[in-house]
């Protein structure tokens, strides 16, 4: 969930962006948020926490659901881009991510009873 609230600020600076050098430091900061919130350390979370046989069944099921995401949220991009220009877009993608996705994680998404114990070198 850091990630993607950091991804979700990104969004909001985005639409502030005035200068060259905010637009790298947000993309800096994109950058970190993508590599905390996309597939691969999300498997490798499930994974740790479900074990091997039970995340060949689990992944799949996870990248269905993202697919389905992007089916729902690339149009809504782009209505939100027709209908406010780019810069609202960006404002209203991230504070929709923070209005939805506190939902997920916390009541949708149940974490293990017992986590595995992770032993040293």
């Amino acid at each position: 969930m850091p990630g993607g609230l950091l991804g979700a600020g990104v969004l909001g600076g985005l639409s502030q962006v005035d200068a060259i050098w905010q637009l790298y430091v947000l993309y800096v900061l994109m950058g970190m948020a993508l590599a905390a919130s996309l597939y691969e350390p999300l498997f490798a979370c499930v994974t740790f926490c479900f074990g091997v046989e039970q995340a060949r069944y689990i992944i799949p099921r996870l990248t269905l659901w993202a697919g389905f995401a992007s089916l729902v949220f690339m149009p809504y991009t782009q209505l939100l881009i027709d209908t406010f220009g780019w810069r609202l877009a960006m404002s209203v993608l991230g504070l929709t991510y923070v209005l939805i996705a506190p939902g997920i994680y916390f009541w949708l998404l149940k974490p293990p009873e017992k986590l595995p114990r992770v032993r040293g070198p």
